[in-house]
């Protein structure tokens, strides 16, 4: 059995996604960002030696990037699964509606996606948006495979995508920043994407 999925001390569940170290540091960049976050305390909340964090990873910034590229795997996942159970209003629909649930899941793996994708390090910015970059047009991809699975035409399928992009893109951010905004905007971005989408 790996450390990974061995039981914990104490009866804490496992996780299968991410090791205790890497979940000790997801909670600290989501919640103190990358500077505030600092590799003795990742290590001494894990329950490891510091040393041992450096057997795992070269720096603070290779692990940092790491995680970044694993919760936006993960997060595509999420979104191309929805999308393919339920098309692409109801599945796009149902992804947004389990994000307020989601940001207060241990470890905050969405929260701190969209921390990083939204307000990267500035040391790290260009590399963030690589991944950021990769994360949406892969998504856009599997969006025009929807669509044109829904009957849009493929002369309406780029702006479709767009506008599909547009909608995940603007509620990622309010959900993270201004929740309490979160229904008024859902209703209406899902009113506006489904008349548009409709209209092809």
């Amino acid at each position: 059995m790996s450390p990974e999925t061995r039981p914990q001390p104490g009866g804490e569940a496992p996780d299968h996604r991410f090791s205790r170290l890497k979940s000790s540091a997801i909670r600290l960049f989501a919640h103190r960002g990358y500077e505030g976050a600092h590799i003795s305390e990742i290590a001494r909340t894990a329950g490891v030696r510091k040393s041992s964090v450096y057997s795992h990873c070269k720096s603070k910034d290779d692990l940092f990037l790491s995680l970044v590229r694993q919760a936006a795997e993960l997060e595509l996942e999420a979104v191309m699964d929805r999308l393919d159970v339920g098309g692409i209003l109801s599945g796009l629909k149902s992804y947004v509606e389990e994000i307020p649930a989601r940001l207060g899941e241990d470890p905050p793996v969405l929260g701190f996606l969209i921390r990083s994708f939204y307000t990267p390090p500035p040391e790290l910015k260009s590399a963030v948006l690589l991944v950021s970059d990769s994360f949406f047009e892969r998504a856009k991809a599997h969006f025009a495979l929807c669509l044109a699975d829904g009957g849009v035409p493929p002369d309406g399928i780029r702006h479709a995508v767009e506008a599909c992009n547009v909608v995940l893109d603007a509620l990622h951010v309010a959900c993270m920043y201004c929740p309490q905004n979160l229904d008024i905007r859902m209703q209406s971005s899902f009113a506006m994407l489904e008349k548009y989408i409709n209209a092809f």
